[in-house]
């Protein structure tokens, strides 16, 4: 009786490498997927005026008020300066005043709508003048404009 040849490390040695060739089969695939992804993303005839979705985030000025992103880079806009508000304020209908304010974190034109908006406990020794915005009877300043009071 003739003694076969036997191979034991030849079945797992197949099997390895199987699976390598299959491992790089898929690596390229994936990586000419992802550029073919991207080029798609890419349009040369793309106009750069085109607007641009900015995600929902605000930022809080020094004042109080909240700004969100604009423009083509989604940067944060300007936080308002007190001109810009003395703006804001006129140009709506309000007028500018100096009223008497005991809290030491308000600032000037600070939102008049906010329940407690310019409330703390009063410290006589913060007593100082603040520019704030008059938009007359059942109306308040918002930080950036003269609405109308709502009772909700």
């Amino acid at each position: 009786m003739a003694k076969e040849k036997s191979f034991p490390f030849l079945a797992p040695l197949v099997v390895v490498i199987v699976l390598i060739i299959l491992g790089i089969s898929l690596f390229f695939a994936f990586q000419k997927s992802k550029d073919f992804s991207l080029n798609q993303n890419k349009n040369p005839n793309q106009d750069n005026n085109q607007q641009t979705a900015c995600t929902e985030e605000a930022k809080i000025c020094p004042d109080g008020s909240a700004v969100g992103r604009t423009g083509a880079n989604c940067e944060f806009a300007e936080c308002p300066t007190i001109e810009n508000k003395e703006k804001l304020c006129t140009d709506s209908g309000g007028k500018t005043t100096n009223i008497d304010c005991y809290c030491p974190g308000t600032q000037d034109f600070y939102n008049t709508c906010a329940i407690g908006g310019c409330s703390c406990t009063p410290d006589p020794t913060f007593k100082r003048q603040i520019k704030t915005c008059d938009c007359g009877q059942d109306n308040c300043f918002d930080g950036s404009k003269c609405v109308k009071i709502t009772n909700n």
